[in-house]
């Protein structure tokens, strides 16, 4: 099981983090997620692809450019 942290800066109340634990939930091998919108960013834990992530955030409407950090 990995992390990945990704930096979303446009997220910035209630409504987004709504949105954005929504759609990342549904990502294959989500187990455990966290979306903090003072500090824009989204941290998951679980068997994921990193890409997935940033697809799901992107659908979402949240423009995410950077790679994720990913570690253990």
């Amino acid at each position: 099981m990995g992390t990945v942290n990704v930096s979303v800066p446009a997220m910035l109340c209630r409504r987004c983090v709504r949105v954005v634990s929504r759609r990342v939930r549904d990502v294959p091998g989500v187990v455990w997620l966290e979306v903090d919108a003072a500090r824009g960013l989204v941290q998951v834990r679980g068997n994921v692809d990193p890409q997935a992530i940033l697809a799901a955030l992107r659908s979402a409407g949240f423009g995410v450019d950077e790679a994720p950090a990913v570690g253990d």
